[in-house]
């Protein structure tokens, strides 16, 4: 086993910000710091990042029969920006955004491994799970004039359209907020929703046939042919005692792999806007690096022959 602590920590990260936003307090059309009344976006290296990370991989082998390996991941992380492409809330205070990252999932975890059965098959489960990805919650106004709807509502409104989404019944099972004011502020913190969980157990069974004999060694005068391949008798090329079999030199494996087994319904990242009719719900399946591992369940059938 193998345990791993990270500390990580980003300076400069990029993002895009409106530079003729509207200034505040009264965040007036009119009231802009470059000349005329036109938006202009521009990428800015004004973020920031600081990640914790402990990580356990381990494996176990036991000869022929048995391997089973895996890792575990605990991750924290915080940031005032979740890309290049991201604007913030507010174009002048980013300290309004330094709070949960986009990417802050806090726990993963992943199981291989390989198992002997008897009659030669061989079962190779594949585990993942994680828990759910964070989500931002907006207030769906742009009540800064800033031109981008990233605005966050405040505690009472957000309270507000989580008792009525509730009582509609249109919240998903699993999606949880941890929506609260922070540091005084009005408008709750950034990414405070969070998906669902993810699960999937995918397993793969296999058997593989050999065939195909080398020579074995032979009394012929003259060597004999098996399975393509020439023995070497006393009276056959090179002289001496005759040939001896290397194995089996051909082999057909037959495999049947089913993804997501359970068919667990992983769903991608529910929609935060608070004025939307389907608040709390998701529309899609995952997306992203390794978002394939937790699609619905499908079954495939597979044939390999080496020679």
């Amino acid at each position: 086993m193998a345990f791993t602590y990270l500390n990580s920590r980003g300076v400069r990260a990029l993002l895009t910000r409106n530079i003729n936003a509207p200034l505040p307090p009264t965040f007036d059309p009119a009231d802009r710091p470059q000349d005329g009344d036109d938006n202009i976006y521009q990428y800015d290296p004004s973020g920031d990042f600081k990640q914790n990370q402990f990580i356990v991989n381990g494996n176990v082998r036991m000869g022929s029969k048995l391997s089973l390996f895996g890792y575990y991941t605990l991750n924290y992380a915080s940031s005032n920006t979740s890309g290049v492409t991201s604007f913030p809330s507010d174009q002048y205070n980013l300290a309004l955004d330094y709070g949960r990252s986009a990417f802050d999932v806090r726990n993963r975890l992943f199981l291989g491994g390989s198992i002997s059965l008897p009659y030669l098959f061989r079962l190779s489960p594949f585990l993942v799970a994680s828990s759910g990805v964070p989500f931002n919650v907006t207030s769906g106004t742009d009540s800064n004039n800033d031109s981008v709807f990233t605005d966050r509502p405040t505690y009472a409104q957000f309270q507000a359209a989580l008792e009525n989404a509730e009582a509609l019944g249109t919240i998903r099972s699993g999606v949880s907020f941890a929506c609260r004011p922070s540091d005084g502020q009005a408008e709750i913190p950034i990414y405070c929703g969070q998906s669902p969980r993810r699960f999937a157990l995918n397993l793969r069974l296999s058997k593989t046939f050999g065939f195909g004999k080398k020579a074995q060694s032979n009394a012929a005068a003259g060597g004999s042919q098996v399975g393509g391949t020439f023995g070497r008798g006393p009276g056959g090329p090179g002289g001496g005692r005759g040939g001896d079999s290397s194995g089996q030199h051909y082999s057909l494996t037959l495999a049947v792999s089913a993804r997501n087994v359970f068919n667990n319904v992983n769903v991608g990242t529910p929609i935060g806007v608070i004025t939307s009719p389907i608040f709390g719900q998701s529309t899609s399946q995952p997306v992203g690096p390794g978002s394939g591992l937790y699609s619905n369940r499908r079954i495939e059938l597979q044939a390999s022959f080496a020679f």
